[in-house]
């Protein structure tokens, strides 16, 4: 049973892919030779690094817009009365500083947030609370602010303020996850904020870093998940998928749960970033 749901889960979505790939094939040729017209300034862009992420937003837009770069993918339309446009740059600090570079020269946004799961590092962080992050530190040290100040008084239940990690892969065990935290003071962990936010600040684009908890400190994570990300194509995640079932059969209830929380966590977060954009100047 949880092999058909998850095949024919994972089917489904490559179809709707080739759809839109055909929809799009012209534009997409269009931007990336440089004749098609740009979407031109916004007040808010949102950076995501996939669509498990992003999709529940995008659902939010109205008059929604499709469109593919050779560095990003995104939608724009109207939220809040805003012009809003959500970008999916892909997963990594590279193609994050990559895709972000090439948005703020297309759309020049009045703001920038940069949105998505994360791990939480602290155990007071549970799955489905949001993090809106005071600070992001990659791996080195280096620290970045947001240029609107986050008061961590104004924290609570279910929303947090603190320490945001980018780091430069997967965090699948408890103990390196604890042991992240007690050596960069941080919450919780992404793989794009910091590459994001140095973009912004090197731009001179005003950002926040907004993200939803996906899994916790005590969560161990299915080893399959990272070669899923590694893939880059549809066709490479089927083949991915369809070999961890093989070779370990209750792979595909772990990867159904994963999805079914993406799914929650997609839309938690699309409901809190919409209270966001209202608010952002």
């Amino acid at each position: 049973m949880w092999m058909r749901l998850l095949v024919g889960q994972l089917v489904q979505r490559a179809a709707a892919q080739q759809v839109r790939s055909l929809v799009t094939e012209k534009l997409q040729d269009e931007l990336q030779r440089g004749q098609a017209a740009p979407a031109g300034p916004c007040d808010v862009l949102c950076i995501f690094a996939l669509n498990a992420e992003s999709g529940a937003l995008t659902d939010l837009l109205e008059d929604a817009q499709y469109a593919k770069a050779a560095s990003f993918v995104e939608r724009s339309g109207t939220l809040a009365r805003k012009q809003v446009v959500v970008a999916e740059v892909g997963v990594g600090a590279e193609a994050a500083a990559r895709g972000t570079a090439d948005c703020l020269a297309i759309h020049q946004p009045k703001w920038v947030i940069t949105a998505g799961f994360a791990g939480g590092l602290d155990a007071r962080l549970k799955k489905g609370h949001v993090l809106m992050a005071d600070e992001v530190v990659d791996l080195a040290g280096n620290v970045l602010s947001p240029n609107h100040k986050v008061d961590r008084s104004t924290a609570s239940p279910g929303l947090h303020i603190g320490r945001l990690l980018t780091v430069d892969r997967l965090i699948s065990e408890p103990q390196e996850k604890r042991a992240l935290a007690e050596q960069h003071g941080a919450v919780a962990c992404d793989m794009e904020s910091f590459a994001i936010a140095k973009a912004c600040r090197q731009a001179g684009v005003p950002w926040l870093s907004v993200r939803i908890i996906s899994d916790t400190v005590d969560d161990l994570l299915p080893p399959e998940i990272e070669l899923l990300l590694a893939e880059k194509s549809l066709a490479g995640k089927l083949s991915t998928a369809a070999a961890a079932i093989v070779n370990r059969f209750s792979a595909a209830g772990d990867m159904w749960q994963l999805y079914e929380d993406a799914l929650k966590c997609s839309q938690r977060l699309a409901r809190f970033l919409k209270g966001v954009v209202e608010q952002v100047k």
